[in-house]
């Protein structure tokens, strides 16, 4: 059925793959688009046959899927339903019994709808890393985020230091579906055994788009903050997240002055064990809310088994001088 499925999409040509060799499977070439083939073939693919080819593709690998919220009553590209989510959840580990925490859950911009779901899932699924991302000036006055407004978002006037005393801003903090989680709730996430909070900065403006003077000011800013909340960050997350558009080199190296900590990206691709070493650039794949549990399973597994299969191809792959290709990210001497 998978084969059928993948000759009637429309496809566009990718280059020196061969995942019929991974997936079992005859792809047609030249090869389908890797979101629509997984939205498109998963519905249709049974489920049983998904849950393997996704054990298959990532045995042996780590991957990290970036979300935002979660809900039982609403679902949109930045809201997953926390019954896909735990049923992702329970098939990822029932076909991957690895004793090693190999899947990790981000959440980003600290919603306190994902915390609440961090607090609950967090004592019931052991074998799962947790990472909540958090502004600390946003966790500490309550100041919400620009898209969240009604109408047309501001994406203007860049301000550092007045971002989250907007008055509109704070005042998103009355509505559940908006408010973000509380800087003693973020402790409490902090405090379980297989969860940790990340510095995600403190306006969630991409770096590109301030002058490097003042990204370079808001990443220092944010982790001193972060540090006098939560103390020192194991993990930051860029905001928006993909290398050389949303940040590049120069603001790596800005928070590698900071410290040793994971440096998250949304750059879609596992990773291995031994990537995650102290000031490592990691990837993360960005899932849609709106995708089910094998949607998003299938897509991970043909995203990873494309990875596997083109292997260490660092002209084609690397996004940034300081990023994990090739796969182990050695800290230069000094």
């Amino acid at each position: 059925m998978a084969r059928a499925v993948l000759q009637l999409l429309p496809t566009e040509r990718r280059e020196g793959l061969n995942l019929g060799h991974w997936l079992g499977v005859e792809l047609p070439a030249p090869h389908p688009n890797w979101d629509q083939l997984a939205t498109s073939t998963a519905r249709l693919v049974p489920e049983a046959s998904v849950w393997p080819l996704f054990a298959r593709a990532v045995s042996g690998l780590h991957i990290n899927l970036c979300m935002h919220h979660v809900s039982a009553t609403r679902r949109n590209r930045m809201t997953i339903d926390e019954r896909e989510l735990d049923h992702f959840i329970e098939q990822a580990l029932d076909h991957n019994p690895s004793k090693e925490r190999w899947l990790t859950l981000s959440f980003d911009d600290g919603y306190e709808d994902a915390a609440n779901y961090i607090e609950t899932r967090g004592r019931l699924f052991q074998r799962v890393e947790f990472l909540f991302f958090v502004c600390p000036e946003k966790a500490e006055t309550g100041a919400g985020f620009r898209w969240d407004l009604r109408g047309a978002p501001d994406d203007t006037d860049h301000d550092i230091y007045r971002e989250n005393t907007r008055r509109e801003l704070l005042e998103l903090s009355d509505d559940p579906t908006t408010r973000l989680a509380s800087v003693e709730q973020c402790r409490r996430i902090n405090a379980l055994p297989n969860a940790s909070l990340g510095n995600h900065t403190n306006c969630h403006f991409r770096a590109t788009s301030l002058s490097f003077e003042d990204s370079a000011t808001e990443l220092r800013r944010s982790h001193d903050a972060f540090v006098r909340l939560f103390g020192e960050p194991r993990h930051f997350a860029f905001p928006f997240g993909k290398p050389n558009e949303d940040f590049d080199d120069r603001h790596v190296d800005v928070l590698r002055e900071r410290g040793e900590f994971n440096i998250w990206t949304t750059a879609r691709r596992p990773f291995h064990a031994h990537d995650r070493e102290p000031g490592a650039v990691l990837p993360r794949f960005p899932v849609d809310g709106s995708w089910g549990a094998t949607q998003v399973a299938f897509w991970v597994a043909l995203l990873s088994a494309r990875w596997r299969n083109r292997g260490i191809n660092a002209h084609v792959l690397r996004p940034l001088r300081n990023s994990l290709l090739p796969p182990t990210w050695k800290r230069p001497s000094i």
